[in-house]
Parts: structure tokens; C-alpha cells; sequence
């Protein structure tokens, strides 16, 4: 009998045990994610964060942010959060926070940097992070992919082969293309 009410007390013990190593293991990650901030955000202030932003005009435009920082300037700085293996900055990274920049832009009174941030989470950093800068594309140049992009999947415009042949079997317009390319190509 006297086993048989030791039971609760060691659930007990074993859930309080479990929830202090989860709230631990929380802070040393948000701990983490501040000290991985570039000098310009170590003191700026976390204003939105997974926030969504849309514009109608003068295309329509939607974006759901990762962070949006506030330096003391009152610029707004994005910043784009990964998890992947591998620890630089994708063409599509610099895409979407120049999406969410027009989009942010044309929501906010503030000015948006026309840089932000792609921060990494890999396991190959073993835990670390790693913080890259990238410069943003114009709202012009945004505009001018969008309509691409609409082109291509009207019909209008054929699309460009990848520089790398790996990026064929996950394209979303595989199925547009017609002829294959020339191994020489690659």
C-alpha cells in the first residue's frame, strides 16, 4: 500500500522535472536567438513577428513576416528565420523578405530597410545559428517577377532553365516545360 502512494508523488516530481527542462531549454533558444542579432538589432525592438501584411495596389500582395524590427532610428529591419542543413541564404530567401517588404511598406508609415536578415538554424552549426544580410529587391523589381510569374503560368511566357539541374524535380512549372535541356547546358 505505501508503494501505491508513492505513485503520485514521483508523477509529480517527473512532471515538474520535465516542465523546468522544457522552460530551460525555451530560454537558452530565445536567449540564442538574441545574441545571434547583428549589431544594428541588439537594441531594437521586436515589433511584429508572424505577422500577416497585404497590399492591393498596385498588384495584390500578401506576406506573413517571421520578425519585424524597430531600430532606434524607427526603421523597420525583416528578419526571415530557416531551419535547413545547409547555412547560407537561398535567391528565394531574398524573394520572399522583398514580398514582405512591399508588403510591410505599403502598411506602415515607417520606412522598411532595404536589407534584412535570413537567420539559420542548421544541425550542421551543431546549435548555433547562422545571421546573413541580404539586400532586398525593389518594389519595381517585385512587381516585374509577379507579372512574370503570372505570365509563365498563363501561358505567355516560357520559363528559364535552372542554373542548377538539381532544382528541376521540385519546381512547381515542371510541368510547363516542354523540352528537356541540354546536358551541356549544366
Amino acid at each position: 500500500m505505501q508503494l501505491l502512494s508513492l505513485v503520485p508523488v514521483g508523477m509529480a516530481v517527473l512532471g515538474t522535472s520535465l516542465a523546468f527542462g522544457l522552460i530551460r531549454r525555451w530560454a537558452a533558444s530565445t536567449a540564442r536567438v538574441r545574441f545571434s542579432r547583428p549589431k544594428e538589432l541588439m537594441d531594437a525592438e521586436l515589433v511584429h513577428s508572424e505577422k500577416l501584411f497585404g497590399i492591393r495596389q498596385p498588384i495584390a500582395l500578401v506576406a506573413r513576416v517571421d520578425r519585424v524590427y524597430q531600430t532606434a532610428t524607427g526603421q523597420l529591419v525583416l528578419v526571415e528565420l530557416k531551419s535547413r542543413r545547409t547555412n547560407f541564404p537561398y535567391l528565394s530567401d531574398v524573394i520572399q523578405l522583398s514580398v514582405q517588404r512591399v508588403a510591410v511598406s505599403g502598411r506602415s508609415t515607417l520606412p522598411v530597410a532595404s536589407h534584412g536578415y535570413v537567420l539559420v538554424r542548421s544541425p550542421a552549426l551543431l546549435g548555433r545559428l547562422g545571421l546573413h544580410r541580404v539586400e532586398l529587391m525593389s518594389g519595381p523589381q517585385v512587381f516585374d517577377l509577379a507579372a512574370r510569374r503570372e505570365a509563365i503560368l498563363d501561358g505567355r511566357v516560357r520559363p528559364n532553365w535552372p542554373v542548377n539541374k538539381n532544382l528541376c524535380p521540385t519546381c512547381s512549372f515542371r510541368h510547363l516545360c516542354r523540352d528537356q535541356p541540354s546536358r551541356e547546358r549544366w
